[in-house]
């Protein structure tokens, strides 16, 4: 199952999705432990990428994920779950834009 701003569903997205400049930067204090084998962690951080929007103008998007990762057999760490959010862009306010002249 998949969840994103475009919709939910079961397997794979159909809709075609055009981004560039995707950067994901992990938290500066790295992984937190979960439990106490060392076979879980948890991590959090922050994404940004610009997206083509409806008129196809670039339309920049960032905000912040957190994940569960897991230790396989195979020695790779593999999330488990995902989470991630879009922060809305601040809003212009006459104020603001009056201090700007």
């Amino acid at each position: 199952m998949y969840f994103s701003v475009l919709g939910s569903g079961i397997g794979h997205s159909s809709r075609r999705v055009v981004s560039a400049n995707h950067i994901s930067k992990a938290d500066q204090y790295g992984a937190h432990m979960i439990g106490t084998d060392g076979k879980m962690v948890w991590r959090t951080g922050e994404w940004s990428l610009t997206w083509q929007g409806k008129t196809g103008d670039p339309l920049p998007l960032k905000g912040y994920w957190t994940c569960i990762e897991l230790l396989d057999t195979d020695g790779v760490w593999k999330d488990k779950v995902q989470t991630w959010n879009i922060t809305p862009a601040p809003a212009t306010t006459k104020t603001a834009a009056a201090e700007t002249k």
